[in-house]
């Protein structure tokens, strides 16, 4: 091949790396223009780009992970964000130690402990809404303004949030009242959520485990796991006579542990094992 076939080659060879270049540059304007049309028209599509533009999807993703964080300090906590009577228990499986609430206490030695939570699944209905509010109130804050960026006028009035303990989830409730305008006018009156938790059945035993203990000043371990068959019991006797119940779900590994305290014996004098 001479030095001008060689040049022209060449020539060609450039020519057609631009064109692949040109080809590539158009398609990424297209790609990006489509995404911008879907974004300002169609606010009901959850973008492939990240972007979530369904109002519940957005309040769903932004909630997630702080419902879980609460449920399980809930969970790990006898019931509450923060206990007020509580005894610190080192969980070695955990490896960290919790301030575990008394769920039924009493200060005196061979006397039955009384409820400090007769309504524990309630209590802790309450405990889980009022964790996470901070965060809902963000989460819907945050929401209205990345409407409000996309030339919608977003009106926001504020409502509580409900917990309900049902079996095998957790239903979260968010009262918040959502209105976008923007041509036709779109209302949210409710936001729901589900969240995969059996803290219905083991606040229930719980339950079940503190009415023993305020008649007879104990449980009987292997009675409640030979009726609950998916059930770890635990009850880890303190030297002050405090018990720290730990109930493990074996199929999902959630646990809930909590502090009683009923018929205990001075030191020497034997009672409980």
């Amino acid at each position: 091949m001479n030095e001008k076939e060689g040049n022209s080659a060449k020539f060609k060879f450039l020519k057609s790396r631009r064109g692949q270049v040109t080809v590539f540059i158009l398609l990424g304007i297209i790609i990006v223009s489509v995404a911008a049309v879907i974004y300002f028209l169609y606010p009901q599509i959850k973008s492939t780009f990240g972007i979530v533009t369904d109002p519940q999807s957005y309040i769903q993703t932004c909630m997630q992970d702080k419902i879980n964080e609460v449920v399980k300090e809930v969970s790990l906590q006898g019931g509450s964000v923060n206990p007020g009577h509580f005894i610190l228990y080192y969980n070695s499986d955990l490896g960290r130690s919790y301030p575990v609430e008394y769920l039924c206490y009493t200060n005196k030695d061979s006397q039955p402990c009384t409820m400090q939570q007769p309504l524990l699944q309630p209590h802790i209905e309450s405990e889980i809404a009022n964790g996470i509010k901070s965060t809902a109130d963000t989460c819907f804050s945050n929401l209205q303004k990345s409407y409000q960026n996309r030339g919608y006028t977003a009106s926001l009035i504020p409502g509580n949030i409900t917990v309900e303990l049902i079996p095998n989830q957790i239903k979260v409730t968010f009262n918040d009242q959502l209105t976008l305008t923007r041509g036709n006018t779109q209302r949210y009156t409710e936001f729901n959520m589900f969240v995969n938790s059996n803290l219905y059945e083991l606040s229930g035993i719980a339950n079940s485990i503190l009415q023993w203990e305020v008649q007879y000043g104990d449980a009987n371990t292997p009675l409640f796991m030979m009726y609950y068959t998916h059930l770890l019991m635990e009850k880890k006797l303190q030297t002050d006579g405090t018990k720290v119940y730990i109930l493990t779900d074996l199929d999902t590994g959630e646990k809930f542990q909590f502090a009683t305290r009923s018929y205990a014996w001075p030191p020497g004098y034997g009672g409980n094992q």
